[in-house]
């Protein structure tokens, strides 16, 4: 009889290993206070300004208002997943694991199942919850009668689920957390190095940008389309300009990118000395 670890003992493991680390359990503590509490706080804030701009009422998105929170939890989710790997490289860890489970390809597919399952049920969670609290925000926010723009309006403008576009728009912004969280740990597992991995990551979202800026704008406009961050915005928006990606493209693109990371993370943890 194989005293080889079953697929299920080796996902089991990995799953009181995930959630018994502290770095993990502050980690989603901190992506739940940075989803929701920011999206209820920048809602809060919209809601009070609207009626004295004018200008931002003609493109006023209630959906991505209240998912802004999601825009700050990009970087949480990078560096929870980072840290499900690197972490293991840090303190040693991996050598005995390895010992345990000698299938690499098996344990890192389990260690990358766990992530995935698990911030994908927070996501959603958080995604759906903020969106519920900013329109609830949006809705009780009166605005003052005879609105120079919209005279018709009683209240900030709200929307629902069941509104054209936005359900796909909340149910992507926890499938848009869940693919960058694997982009983090793909990363780490190329890198091995948790400061490494989260800078170039952190690079890819916030870096990366602001070069293209200094881009010719035929350029820019070609590029910038392809970067993490606008992805990201391209899942979550319901409103798209011409220039970027629609939801399912832009899913498609960042789920492509996470496919050709996470392939050069097995080849490389494949090959490699622990």
């Amino acid at each position: 009889m194989s005293n080889h670890p079953t697929p299920l003992s080796i996902v089991r493991s990995e799953w009181i290993k995930f959630r018994t680390v502290r770095s993990t359990v502050w980690g989603v503590l901190t992506l739940i206070a940075l989803t929701v509490g920011f999206g209820a706080l920048i809602s809060f804030a919209s809601a009070g300004h609207y009626s004295q701009r004018d200008i931002e009422k003609l493109s006023f998105d209630p959906v991505l208002r209240s998912l802004s929170g999601l825009f700050f939890a990009q970087l949480v989710v990078g560096v929870i997943g980072a840290l499900a790997i690197t972490s293991e490289y840090g303190s040693g860890a991996i050598r005995s694991t390895l010992a345990a489970v000698p299938r690499r390809i098996e344990l890192i597919l389990a260690k990358a199942s766990v992530l995935k399952i698990t911030i994908f049920v927070i996501g959603e969670a958080v995604s759906f919850g903020a969106f519920s609290i900013g329109q609830m925000i949006f809705a009780s926010t009166k605005v003052p009668l005879a609105d120079r723009v919209f005279p018709e309006l009683t209240h900030v403008p709200s929307a629902s689920l069941g509104t054209p576009g936005v359900f796909l728009a909340v149910f992507l912004g926890g499938v848009a957390l869940t693919l960058l969280a694997l982009l983090g740990f793909f990363l780490g597992l190329i890198m091995r190095s948790t400061a490494a991995s989260i800078s170039v990551y952190v690079v890819s979202l916030l870096v990366l940008p602001i070069l293209t800026i200094f881009l010719p704008s035929n350029w820019r406009n070609d590029i910038s389309k392809f970067l993490p961050t606008n992805l990201f915005q391209g899942m979550i928006a319901t409103h798209h300009s011409t220039d970027a990606f629609s939801p399912w493209m832009a899913t498609g693109t960042l789920t492509f990118y996470v496919l050709v990371i996470g392939a050069i993370g097995l080849a490389l943890f494949s090959r490699r000395d622990a």
